[in-house]
């Protein structure tokens, strides 16, 4: 009697001799012949894990594959008669099953009376089978398998099309969300050498130009290749995805490419180290638009095969995502939306979903620490070198300006005055046109020029969110810089540093000598492991914060992935937020300045929450950048303030 030593290889070889048959037979009909059959395997786990322990997998395997045609248009009861009566009709079948049955030690009636193919070996004949639900219930009961080994075979075939249907028709007809490249939407159709050339060409790809799409794309091919190989076990592979802004928008498709390049170093350096578990990530660029933004997350929510979700980019996104991604249960951390959460709840479209979820637990966590922070530096700094008064810009439309403006208003009493214009406490840079703007300035250049010494601006730039005009949150900061050339200080939001600021000043000194940025996080220098980074990127420029905490990000999914409580199953993202949830993670108040939190795979410091805010630890990890010229016309960031050391 044949009983199947490794019954999972069995059935993924059959699965594919079946489909491979199906293409040549019927090529215009493959696409729906696989669905049916993947349809029909989940079917099948979901009744039949349970079934008793049966023998004669192969076989029965392969009298379907010799007689799959005549199989094609039957009903499945016409199906398994059929395939009974090969079996009555081969005699070495007939024999093994009477060794069978007499090595049993009891009566074959008593144990195969229902038995759907063994009860017709019988002397009398059983009471009526059961009834038939599926074309493979032949399959099903002739495994030589109990429950558990039923469901670990079939566990495969079900995971394999959910893995692989995430590139190839999860997301067919949405654009916007992708696996990094889009020939693998058609991976599993591709022969074993023309996946191992688009391998080879998405690394020659990745060599050119170090693309962090291009990146992903490459780790999520080699999972699939694996798993196509069997030597990896889909069990193994976590799906996540990101969502993020990487078009359209100008600065923030800029950071957006920051915060991808990071998730994909992560991901590379986890699929390629000794460990077996691997990491699958979904692109989903969401233009940095509110209905992008709602359409990506129920997509993605939607879709229970992805554990978890990097999003959103803005403050002003998480308004209109958290709702939707709380909801379904899906974990979301997001690595730049800095908005203290004290004034995400305030904000009006939350106020009445931050009600509801009084007393549950959170599903949000921030790898940033939050605009507080931003603001504590930002006036630490300004104190310190003797200012005494502020000239306020803000963009009253953006939920993150709108924070820091609030955390402004509240540290700076008793510390600093505030210059009113038309009797506000800022200047609004989403109501006044950029013409308008540079006249403000020239207006209060001439109102305070003589107390420029004690006078400063504080810029506190939105994270692009003006979709009327794309340009208008870098033109407006261009005006304000050039009409005030240098007369005050400026110091800006973490949004005003850009790759091209520098030229669009002209690099002018006069302007950049009295320019600082507030960020979240700051390279040192003589860094020697953020070089590497660049070595490995061949670039100088990309090792920013968005970089790290989309780093870190990642690094929090996976942590809270690997400690989940229940390791014995594949995770389920409803437990995966009970991890950051915990007390080894939680630190309220953030009143435990030593509290360890998450350190192993952390390029900035350790993390804790307080709730969904990331804690400062002993120090916060904001710095102050300003740009220095390092030679005639060539400027660079450098450290300019800072309290902690990194």
């Amino acid at each position: 009697m044949v009983n199947p030593q490794n019954p999972e290889n069995l059935l993924v070889d059959f699965r594919e001799k079946w489909l491979g048959q199906a293409k040549i037979a019927h090529p215009d009909e493959y696409e729906e012949s696989e669905k049916a059959l993947d349809t029909l395997i989940q079917t099948i786990i979901n009744d039949w894990s349970g079934a008793e322990p049966f023998f004669l997998l192969e076989p029965i395997l392969n009298i379907l594959l010799e007689n799959q045609y005549q199989f094609d248009n039957q009903g499945l009861e016409v199906i398994r008669e059929d395939v009974v009566n090969f079996l009555k009709n081969d005699q070495s079948f007939k024999d093994e099953v009477e060794k069978h049955f007499e090595a049993l030690g009891t009566s074959p009636k008593s144990q195969y009376s229902d038995h759907p193919i063994l009860r017709h070996f019988l002397d009398k004949p059983p009471r009526p089978p059961l009834p038939i639900k599926l074309i493979f219930i032949v399959v099903i009961v002739a495994l030589g398998l109990g429950s558990v080994g039923l469901w670990m075979a079939l566990h495969h075939l079900r995971q394999l099309p959910s893995i692989f249907s995430l590139c190839e028709s999860d997301f067919k007809y949405y654009k916007s969300i992708s696996c990094g490249n889009d020939q693998l939407s058609n991976f599993s159709k591709l022969s074993n050498q023309e996946r191992k050339n688009f391998l080879r060409n998405l690394q020659t790809d990745f060599e050119k130009k170090r693309n962090p799409s291009t990146l992903i794309a490459y780790n999520n091919a080699k999972i699939l290749q694996d798993i196509q190989s069997r030597s990896l076990q889909v069990e193994d592979v976590y799906p996540i995805a990101v969502a993020i802004p990487l078009s359209d928008a100008e600065g923030a498709a800029e950071a957006g490419q920051h915060i991808l390049s990071g998730i994909a170093k992560k991901q590379d350096e986890l699929n390629n180290s000794l460990g077996d578990k691997k990491l699958f990530i979904i692109i989903a660029d969401d233009e940095n638009k509110e209905n992008k933004a709602k359409e990506i997350s129920k997509k993605l929510s939607e879709n229970l095969k992805i554990l978890g979700v990097i999003a959103p980019y803005s403050s002003s996104n998480l308004a209109y995502v958290l709702p939707i991604y709380t909801d379904k249960q899906v974990p979301l951390i997001s690595p730049t939306v800095t908005a203290a959460m004290k004034d995400i709840k305030d904000d009006k479209s939350l106020k009445g979903f931050f009600k509801k979820q009084e007393g549950k637990k959170t599903f949000f966590f921030k790898t940033s620490e939050d605009t507080d922070a931003s603001i504590r530096i930002s006036l630490d700094y300004l104190k310190k070198e003797g200012y005494k008064q502020l000239i306020i810009f803000a963009d009253d439309e953006d939920l993150y300006s709108l924070s820091l403006l609030q955390r402004l208003r509240e540290q700076s009493k008793n510390q600093f005055s505030i210059v009113e214009y038309k009797n506000s406490d800022f200047i609004s840079l989403r109501r006044n046109a950029g013409t308008t703007i540079t006249k403000i300035t020239q207006d209060l250049i001439g109102k305070y020029g003589a107390q420029k010494d004690e006078t400063a601006i504080l810029y506190l730039q939105g994270a692009y969110k003006d979709e009327q005009d794309t340009a208008s949150s870098k033109g407006k900061l261009i005006r304000v810089l050039e009409a005030n050339q240098g007369a005050f200080l400026v110091v800006g939001s973490n949004t005003v540093r850009r790759k091209e600021l520098f030229e669009d000043v002209e690099n002018n000194p006069k302007i950049l000598n009295q320019l600082v940025v507030t960020q979240p996080w700051f390279p040192l220098k003589d860094s020697k492991e953020f070089e590497q980074y660049q070595y490995f990127w061949k670039s100088e420029d990309i090792i920013n914060w968005g970089y790290v905490m989309g780093y870190d990000a990642t690094q929090v999914l996976l942590y809270a992935i690997a400690h989940r409580a229940n390791k014995s199953q594949y995770p389920a993202r409803e437990e995966i937020p009970d991890v950051l949830n915990s007390n080894s993670i939680q630190n309220k108040n953030c009143a435990d300045k030593d509290k360890l939190g998450i350190t192993d795979g952390i390029l900035t410091t350790n993390i804790t929450f307080n709730g969904s805010d990331r804690c400062s630890n002993n120090k916060s990890d904001y710095v102050l950048i300003k740009p220095v010229e390092i030679k005639l016309g060539t400027w660079q960031w450098q450290v300019a303030y800072k309290d902690v050391k990194q």
